[in-house]
C-alpha cells in the first residue's frame, strides 16, 4: 500500500517536480499552497509524512510546524522542512518545534527527497 505524503509549498514549480518524483517512487502525494490548507489537510488526512516549506501564505510554516506537533491527531507526523531560509536560527527553531529534517529546498535534488522520504518512512518503493 503506497504511503501517503503532504507537500505544503506555493511554488508551482517545486511542488510539481518533488511531487512527480515522488509518486514515481510509489508514494501518494497530495500538495496544497498555503500554509492555512496545509495544515487543514493534515489534520483531515492520514498522511506518513508531511514536507513543509517555511515561506507560505496565509500561515507562515513555523506557525505550520508548531500547531501540527501541539495537535494529537498529527503530533507523530515526521515534517521534513524543504525551504531556502538557511540560516542557523532558523533551523534551530525547525527542530526546537520538532522538525525531523531541515533540507535547502536548492541545493536538494528531487531524488535526494525521495531518499529522504524512503529513509524516514522505512520504504523501498
Amino acid at each position: 500500500m503506497a504511503q501517503n505524503i503532504l507537500y505544503v509549498e506555493d511554488e508551482d514549480f517545486f511542488a510539481n517536480i518533488i511531487s512527480k518524483q515522488l509518486t514515481n517512487a510509489g508514494f501518494t502525494v497530495e500538495t496544497r499552497e498555503d500554509g492555512e490548507s496545509g495544515l487543514k489537510a493534515a489534520e483531515d488526512g492520514a498522511f506518513d509524512l508531511i514536507f513543509l516549506d517555511l515561506i507560505l501564505p496565509k500561515l507562515g510554516g513555523f506557525d505550520v510546524l508548531q500547531k501540527l506537533k501541539e495537535n494529537e491527531a498529527t503530533k507523530n507526523i515526521p515534517v521534513i522542512i524543504l525551504s531556502n531560509l538557511s540560516s542557523d536560527e532558523d533551523k534551530k527553531k525547525a527542530k526546537e518545534l520538532g522538525a525531523e529534517k531541515f533540507c535547502l529546498k536548492m541545493s536538494t535534488y528531487p531524488q535526494q527527497v525521495v531518499q529522504i522520504a524512503q529513509e524516514i518512512l522505512g520504504s523501498n518503493t
